[in-house]
């Protein structure tokens, strides 16, 4: 009863606490109540305190508990996020800022996501092209190499060859490499 009396706790349904207890209880009843009890007073007085102090030191320790779980197991979700291994959304519990901030997290992961599979799938339209490409090329030079004569590129401006065929050296008795690199080779030849 003398607990009941002097703890008064608050509770406005407008406000959002997000966790906070507050307790309030006047000194004014404490002195009223152990006045009354004198001689229990003091005996009533610490173990309303001790109590108290116990029950707020077990409600401290269990929120204290709820909210590391909740963080760590979002801490684990962003070190395995960051090796890039993207676990399923986080489990939202309550209405609070860790809620909030995994709200938050599972958008950014099912952004990233999608544009982890877009790159993936640029990749790999990419790599299908960049082989095309090469056979392309392979198919070319064979059908070049196969002619029986030069085949030859050159800028129009300078007449500086872009591409010789492999012929042009066993008939006209010139290295590659001089058609290719020497600029005047057209003049000079």
């Amino acid at each position: 009863i003398l607990a009941l009396s002097l703890l008064n706790l608050i509770y406005d349904s407008t406000i959002k606490y997000n966790g906070v207890i507050i307790i309030d209880f006047s000194t004014r009843s404490v002195k009223q109540q152990v006045g009354r009890h004198s001689t229990t007073g003091s005996l009533m007085s610490l173990i309303f305190l001790a109590a108290f102090m116990g029950i707020g030191g077990a409600v401290f320790l269990l929120s204290n508990t709820i909210v590391s779980k909740r963080l760590q197991r979002l801490i684990d979700r962003v070190k395995r996020f960051k090796r890039g291994d993207y676990p399923g959304h986080a489990i939202l519990k309550g209405d609070d800022e860790i809620a909030s901030l995994e709200r938050d997290f599972n958008a950014m992961a099912a952004e990233l996501k999608i544009h982890d599979r877009e790159k993936d799938e640029v990749f790999n339209k990419l790599s299908t092209s960049y082989e095309v490409i090469r056979q392309s090329r392979r198919e070319y030079k064979g059908l070049v190499d196969s002619i029986d004569g030069v085949v030859w590129k050159a800028d129009a401006k300078t007449f500086q060859f872009t591409f010789v065929s492999e012929q042009a050296e066993r008939f006209l008795g010139f290295p590659l490499e001089q058609w290719l690199n020497e600029p005047a080779f057209w003049k000079d030849h």
